[in-house]
């Protein structure tokens, strides 16, 4: 990715990127997210083991489009990160999706990011800086809660 990135920066003085944090929503088009995972095994009674210690910035995939859209009219170049506007842990965010969307909880399995070998170590905050993207963007940048209901009020079929 940062190869690409810095083939973008030498290559084309008008750009944009865009950096995208952990990526919830409902898929259309077949695709799978994040959300997509945990309801899927929450609708089979299973357990979705979930960390406790390694933060994000989870963002809305409807959000990050608004967003998207917005840059691609703008005037701006350069690079944004885009994410959710709370730092949050994988299992916090599954009891905000087992409330909103009317789950059983008791299914959440708190774990430990030490506790897997992930293909690609990552620190305990992976979370985004959000504030130059504020700063340039007008469109409202969620919380998990305001997504969440977002993603359930879009999409009652699911």
């Amino acid at each position: 990715m940062l190869k690409t990135e810095n083939s973008v920066h030498l290559l084309c003085k008008n750009h944009v990127i865009a950096r995208a944090a952990l990526i919830y929503g409902r898929s259309r088009g077949g695709g799978s997210s994040f959300s997509n995972w945990m309801e899927m095994r929450l609708r089979k009674n299973q357990t979705v083991p979930l960390y406790t210690d390694q933060f994000r910035t989870p963002i809305y995939a409807g959000n990050l489009a608004e967003m998207l859209l917005e840059l691609a009219h703008s005037d701006f170049i350069g690079t944004l990160h885009l994410g959710g506007a709370n730092r949050i842990d994988r299992y916090n965010f599954g009891l905000q999706l087992c409330s909103l969307g009317g789950y059983n909880p008791g299914l959440l399995q708190p774990t430990s990011m030490y506790d897997f070998q992930p293909l690609a170590p990552r620190p305990a905050d992976v979370s985004f800086s959000i504030d130059k993207a504020k700063s340039v963007l007008t469109t409202k940048m969620l919380s998990t809660e305001e997504g969440l209901l977002r993603m359930f009020e879009s999409n009652k079929s699911f």
